[in-house]
């Protein structure tokens, strides 16, 4: 048996006892203002209705109460309007607390108007359903998860996220707002428009860009490798790689060329050429029809008698012909609209050499001015 030990006090110091066993008493119905029996010290409390104060008759102050709910039962903290022997509920944090299936909550009587809350034990921790805010009762003191065990996920609806003294908040849809400023790296992707005062990349090397926007400028102290589109202002040096555009129709003008090689025509558009050394031609033998599309000096060598007719006559063309006999005088006969400087040949003596020229001042064989001279 448990020995009650006293000093001659009427209350007694001490309770010395192998185990304290507490009494559960009748299940207590919720209401805004409930009474707790004297049957025990820890009750049932049934029911879902708002609890504001408990009624501590017959209840001495130091007295303790363990309170164990069946549903969500809304507590009210510290609701204020006492009557008669009710007495408000001070809660941990200093803000009303909605219970859970099998929370159990201990009060003390800490006065005899105030039931004060010692402990709480919630069922499952933090699982289930939140209905009231989370407020700790010191400022700055606890955290949520550690270094070793993380919260996995954090949902937050269009309110702020406040880090301090600096808010993060939804604007608007896909839009995430700071009121302060970003200070470090930011790694990974960002999509969409930023906006404020671009800080400096201070890594050199930045492989990952391929692209940029329009720059106003450019300034490299090295080799630029690759196309490049639009204006260069300033000089350039270096080994210079091929231009691969056929078209460049916004080069005007180049410095000193070494050599110049075209396939096509050269358009001067009615401009001179000038300081020229040498002209100097491509020569091919031609047939008796002169064709005005091909090389300007050419030789024709005959062995009988010969009618020259023309091709590809256009205004501005000229050529020069080379003829070379052989050992018998053969005649000539040229197309008849010819305008011949000088007398017309009929013929060319044996194994002479003669030449023609010939200047088209039109596209018809009339518009051709001719000029003949043969060896003595």
């Amino acid at each position: 048996m448990p020995d009650l030990v006293t000093d001659g006090d009427n209350l007694g110091d001490h309770l010395a006892t192998r185990s304290f066993k507490q009494i559960k008493g009748t299940d207590i119905a919720s209401a805004t203002n409930i009474t707790i029996g004297t049957s025990g010290n820890t009750f049932d409390v049934t029911g879902t209705t708002t609890i504001q104060h408990f009624d501590n008759a017959n209840w001495v102050v130091g007295s303790t109460i363990s309170l164990q709910f069946d549903g969500a039962v809304t507590l009210t903290h510290n609701s204020g309007g006492l009557s008669g022997n009710q007495a408000n509920i001070l809660l941990s944090g200093n803000t009303n607390f909605t219970t859970a299936t099998g929370d159990i909550l201990t009060f003390l009587l800490h006065d005899s108007t105030s039931w004060q809350e010692i402990s709480r034990n919630t069922v499952g921790s933090l699982g289930g359903t939140m209905t009231s805010s989370i407020i700790p009762d010191t400022n700055a003191a606890y955290d949520i998860g550690n270094a070793s065990y993380k919260i996995r996920h954090l949902y937050l609806s269009d309110n702020s996220l406040h880090i301090g003294d600096v808010s993060i908040s939804r604007t608007s849809a896909n839009t995430l707002t700071c009121d302060g400023t970003w200070v470090g790296n930011v790694t990974g992707n960002v999509t969409g428009n930023t906006s404020g005062t671009a800080a400096t990349v201070t890594t050199a090397a930045q492989p990952a860009i391929t692209s940029v926007g329009t720059l106003t400028s450019l300034t490299s102290s090295g080799t630029i490798t690759g196309n490049l589109t639009g204006n260069v202002t300033g000089n350039t040096s270096g080994t210079a790689l091929s231009v691969t555009g056929e078209a460049q129709t916004n080069i005007t003008s180049v410095g000193t060329l070494t050599g110049l090689t075209t396939s096509g025509a050269v358009n001067l558009s009615g401009n001179n050429l000038d300081n020229i050394q040498n002209l100097i031609h491509d020569t091919s033998a031609t047939a008796t029809t002169l064709d005005f599309a091909q090389d300007q000096l050419q030789t024709i060598s005959i062995s009988v008698n010969t009618t020259f007719a023309t091709t590809g006559v256009a205004t501005g063309k000229s050529k020069t012909i080379k003829i070379l006999n052989d050992a018998t005088l053969h005649t000539l006969a040229f197309p008849a609209g010819w305008k011949f400087v000088g007398a017309k040949p009929t013929d060319i003596a044996a194994s002479k050499t003669a030449i023609l020229t010939l200047t088209c001042f039109g596209s018809a064989d009339a518009d051709i001015v001719a000029g003949y001279a043969v060896e003595e």
